[in-house]
């Protein structure tokens, strides 16, 4: 790292930043003698980093140290070679800054940096690296000047009136499955978009009953996630919540969408099969992103009409027949609707369990 580089303005530390930059690195001798020429350029100009051999703490575990350097720094940076995707150490620290970059982009960032050819690991795909196999003068001022870039924070999640938080959360009151609610509500409320969460245990309103209760955090949330664990399949209560959910979700003034979760492998319930679920068995690093994004849409956006609609539903043809819809059969086995590119419904038959096709008329 000889090449002269452009001086970076330095950017201010938040009054709960210690350190611009957390490095991430394996332990093998290229590696680590390659950080240490990335530290003196950091040193040059202006940045501090957390150092192990200064900086860490003997009073507690390495994995305690590496938290409290991860949240104390504004940017982490990820020395990728094939040394750092087959350390442990290396796994722990990309998961842990992963967590923290995605439950609070706010106040930190995460910067991979590839030094060597290697694969990347899956829960990186989505990042953008610097390509530091290239020449000093191609990368380097990229990286500086990222590290000297503010971090953006998103607007704040607005609810639309009527509504006091975007999700519920309906779950069965036991170990795991409280706890996973408690942490992944705690983790949504953290993150930088305020996102509101409410759970019967820390949520419901005292003097009203049970299913007053229900009725109202149904009535006043965009999303309804349940989390399904076999637990919740053995639970009553849990039952009449998903049904309810239901009911309220296919009134047009109800405006609630329901999310289904499984977090622990299930059957299916048969009252929600045709809604597509997210599987929170996998990594955290694979459903995590995609409930944020669930959550984050707008209920107006998603391609939902009403079943209510009779007389909508009565001016269309079934294939090449046209012909009007009986209100029995509305009633008997029509459970959702889905509008295509204004060409026509696809509509759940639960009786059948098929899918029907309305194209409009005319």
């Amino acid at each position: 790292m000889s090449v002269e580089v452009m001086k970076c303005t330095k950017q201010s530390l938040p009054p709960n930043k210690k350190y611009h930059v957390y490095i991430c690195r394996s332990q093998h001798e290229n590696d680590i003698s390659w950080v240490s020429k990335l530290n003196d350029h950091l040193k040059q100009h202006g940045f501090s980093f957390y150092s192990a051999e200064n900086d860490f703490n003997p009073n507690i575990t390495v994995t305690q140290n590496v938290e409290k350097a991860m949240q104390s720094s504004l940017k982490i940076v990820c020395v990728l070679s094939p040394r750092y995707v087959s350390s442990k150490m290396c796994q722990l620290e990309t998961e842990k800054a992963l967590r923290l970059y995605l439950h609070d982009r706010q106040s930190s960032t995460i910067l991979p940096i590839m030094i060597d050819t290697c694969v990347l690991p899956d829960c990186m795909l989505p990042l953008q690296y610097i390509d530091a196999r290239k020449a000093e003068s191609d990368w380097l001022p990229t990286l500086l000047s990222s590290l000297a870039k503010p971090i953006i924070a998103k607007p704040l999640a607005v609810l639309p009136e009527g509504k006091q938080y975007h999700v519920f959360f309906v779950y069965k009151t036991v170990v795991p499955d409280k706890d996973w609610v408690k942490e992944v509500a705690c983790s949504l409320e953290a993150y930088e978009s305020g996102l509101k969460c409410a759970y019967h245990e820390r949520d419901f309103i005292p003097g009203l009953s049970i299913i007053e209760n229900i009725v109202y955090f149904f009535k006043c949330s965009l999303k309804v996630v349940i989390v399904l664990t076999p637990g919740f399949l053995e639970s009553s209560w849990t039952k009449y919540e998903t049904e309810l959910a239901q009911l309220i979700s296919l009134n047009p003034s109800g405006d609630v969408r329901i999310v289904p979760v499984v977090v622990q492998h299930c059957k299916i319930p048969e009252s929600l099969i045709n809604l597509t679920y997210l599987d929170a068995t996998d990594t955290f690093f694979t459903w995590w992103p995609r409930l944020l994004k669930t959550i984050n849409i707008p209920n107006n956006e998603l391609l939902l009409l009403p079943p209510k609609n009779e007389a909508m539903l009565q001016t269309l043809k079934l294939g090449t027949f046209v012909g009007k819809l009986k209100i029995e059969e509305l009633k008997s086995w029509l459970i959702d609707i889905k509008f295509v590119e204004n060409k026509y419904l696809l509509v759940t038959d639960a009786r059948n369990k098929k899918l029907k096709k309305f194209c409009f008329k005319g």
